[in-house]
């Protein structure tokens, strides 16, 4: 048998917080310290730039087939290291003038699609942290997820925005639904009636709020 190696612990000098396991670190870095294989890489923000920076602001990054109407995918459509970025500042400064702050938490709850990415970017560039919603576990799960995290907003599919409608009034916190994509039609009538304070905007529109001074 080989010996067992811990590939964490926990972070030296933590506060015990009832009800909360202690932050962790992996085993070889005790100092606290991030291991980077590029001097200055210390972030997920300051990896994109350097890539950026080696591969070129025109390069090619994330690709993506376009769904049509008819159930087909079409042609990749790429976006380069330069169009990201700006789409995610822009996501990031939107999510800041809605009143996200560093180190708060904001949902995604949607099947693989570039605005993930988008998005992920964004929360890299404005210290905010990404929370992956999934309903395997059925809808008391997201709920759980939302309310543990104290959401005030959530990135959503538009064929899961109806699940989040139904289940908002469960989720205090809530204030804001950004779907990626165009909001369904099906779902206006729930969104008339949401309470004082709420709303549903889509991606394109916290976008254009990002880029306004």
């Amino acid at each position: 048998m080989h010996p067992t190696s811990l590939s964490s612990i926990e972070v030296p000098n933590a506060p015990a917080i009832a009800g909360e396991t202690k932050p962790r670190i992996a085993a070889n870095r005790t100092d606290g310290t991030m291991s980077t294989n590029e001097d200055g890489v210390t972030n997920m923000h300051l990896n994109f730039l350097h890539g950026m920076k080696t591969a070129g602001e025109t390069a090619d990054l994330l690709g993506h087939r376009p769904l049509a109407s008819d159930g087909s995918f079409g042609a990749y459509e790429w976006f380069t290291y330069g169009q990201v970025l700006d789409k995610a500042q822009c996501i990031g400064s939107g999510m800041a003038k809605t009143g996200i702050k560093p180190q708060e938490c904001v949902g995604i709850f949607s099947p693989n699609r570039i605005e993930w990415s988008f998005t992920e970017h964004a929360t890299y560039m404005y210290n905010i942290v990404s929370v992956p919603m999934y309903d395997t576990l059925g809808i008391e799960a997201i709920k759980h997820m939302a309310n543990e995290t104290e959401m005030q907003l959530v990135f959503v599919a538009p064929e899961k925005l109806a699940t989040l409608l139904g289940i908002w009034t469960d989720i205090p916190t809530l204030k804001i639904l950004c779907v990626y994509g165009q909001i369904p039609e099906s779902a206006k009538s729930a969104i008339d009636e949401l309470p004082e304070g709420c709303r549903v905007i889509t991606l394109a529109e916290l976008e254009t709020t990002g880029k306004q001074d």
